[in-house]
């Protein structure tokens, strides 16, 4: 069957700011006066990975980080709504473990759980120590933790390294998922495992959890493949097959209402593709591949900088803004932070500057944006290892103004580039540049959503309609007009 196409043009936008608010702009009202130093020596940057938003506006922080005139608070600290540090909240959270990050936060039963690889620290609201530091127990030897999920009443399902525990019997087992109430203690009525170590356990639902672990093929041995879901009881849910495509999954990093995931933060092969793996992708609800959304790639060349998408946060118009480590995204620079609609096609009309840049990393990592979270009053907190964004001096936690913060911003709109038509089309599609005239030669591509090319044409200059024929294909694709340094891009619907 020959294509069947619904454009969507590609819309430039010039944004003239008179200086006040501008959509996903540097909130000034909030200015962290935290000095977030690296460990060592302080002459590195700190860096921010992951917080919690009170609703009067204070934000507890963890990552790695420190400020001398705090030499207890490492790694963990609480701010203010203007970004002042709060001086009420002072619990020593180094437990002489100073070099150790702490990679997660959460809020449970009234208290902040602050996560390490070996380890929890409970701190009331009040910042009054809980739980100075647990492991945990019943004579188990773990390598240590991974992302858990937290109920209401403090425990947790968690992931682990390969917990080696010992039985009355004197016999050894080795655990990788568990129920620990909020005490640190193993629940046994929860007596399910997987054969390899689980690295992050998500809400799905309310009936169900998401659960991932790069190297996981059976869960109570039966065969899944990395990622499985399973019900509150721990049963598991077969309805759900992560896709045999993915050879290398990334983890879970948004969960929709709609129950699609989004998986980043590492490379994923897939066997369909040998010359690049992709850096985002999104999965329907039974862990199919959704082509409906903008896969973006990596080449695999020696010596290429791989990219990595580690955080997908939800935008108030639908869409997304992704953050994590690459220079473009959908042919367009942007520096580690772009906005995009809801399949991942990138909203050119945001972002525009050089982002998120520049640091000075103990580890000689570049800038990254390790996670972003949705605030009060239609913010956004990006947090990761960073020293500017826009050209500005910036601590490793950033607040944007929303989509919604518009005074003071002109907006002109200039006429689209490129018409395709007709809608919907068959064996054929047209063209047609907007201009009258002064059109130089372009050349049109039409891509699959896996970036792999299905047709080029080139359009000579001085044409203003060109016309061509479609491949035979089904399913969405994405349309490409390159004239000089404009390209105007465009997704396909295909029946």
């Amino acid at each position: 069957m020959k294509m069947k196409i619904a454009s969507i043009f590609s819309l430039l936008f010039l944004f003239l700011s008179s200086g006040l608010a501008q959509p996903l702009g540097l909130d000034t009202t909030f200015q962290p006066a935290h000095a977030f130093e690296d460990y060592y020596l302080k002459t590195y940057t700190g860096s921010v990975q992951g917080a919690f938003e009170e609703p009067d506006g204070r934000i507890a922080l963890c990552g790695y980080f420190r400020d001398s005139r705090y030499p207890k608070l490492a790694h963990g600290i609480r701010l203010n709504q203007n970004g002042s540090f709060d001086p009420t909240w002072n619990p020593p959270l180094g437990w002489g473990q100073t070099d150790r990050q702490i990679f997660y936060l959460s809020k449970a039963a009234g208290r902040y759980f602050f996560v390490r690889d070996h380890g929890i620290s409970v701190i009331g609201l009040n910042g009054q120590i809980v739980i100075s530091h647990f492991a945990i127990q019943d004579t188990f030897f773990c390598g240590g933790l991974f992302k858990p999920y937290f109920f209401p009443d403090g425990s947790f399902l968690t992931g682990m390294s390969g917990c080696n525990w010992q039985d009355t019997l004197g016999t050894w087992h080795k655990m990788n998922l568990a129920r620990v109430d909020s005490s640190g203690w193993i629940d046994f009525s929860f007596d399910h495992n997987a054969d390899d170590y689980v690295q992050t356990v998500d809400r799905y639902d309310s009936t169900r959890f998401l659960v991932f672990g790069r190297r996981v093929s059976a869960y109570d041995s039966i065969p899944v493949n990395k990622m499985f879901r399973i019900y509150e009881d721990g049963t598991l849910d077969t309805t759900f097959q992560l896709d045999a495509d993915i050879l290398h999954s990334g983890s879970p990093i948004y969960i929709q209402e709609d129950g699609k995931v989004i998986l980043g933060r590492d490379v994923m092969y897939l066997s369909s593709r040998s010359d690049s793996a992709a850096i985002i992708l999104r999965l329907n609800q039974d862990g199919s591949i959704d082509t409906s959304f903008n896969i973006q790639f990596n080449t695999l060349a020696v010596g290429a900088e791989v990219s990595v998408i580690n955080s997908a946060c939800p935008t108030t118009d639908g869409g997304l803004l992704i953050g994590g480590q690459f220079e473009q995204y959908d042919g367009y620079p942007r520096g580690n932070l772009v906005k995009t609609d809801a399949d991942g096609f990138i909203d050119t009309r945001y972002l525009n500057g050089a982002g998120v840049d520049s640091t000075k990393d103990h580890w000689g990592f570049p800038e990254t944006v390790f996670n972003i979270l949705p605030g009060q009053n239609d913010t956004y907190y990006v947090m990761g290892d960073f020293l500017m964004f826009d050209g500005q001096p910036v601590k490793p936690i950033i607040r944007l103004l929303g989509l919604s913060h518009t005074v003071g911003v002109e907006e002109e709109v200039r006429p689209q580039v490129v018409r395709v038509f007709p809608n919907p089309a068959s064996d054929e599609v047209t063209f047609a540049w907007e201009d009258l005239s002064g059109f130089d030669a372009a050349v049109i591509r039409l891509f699959d959503l896996q970036g792999r090319l299905l047709a080029e044409q080139n359009w000579l200059a001085g044409v203003q309609e060109y016309t061509i024929q479609l491949p035979e294909y089904s399913g969405t694709v994405l349309y490409e007009v390159e004239r000089g340094e404009v390209v105007v891009r465009g997704k396909l619907v295909v029946q």
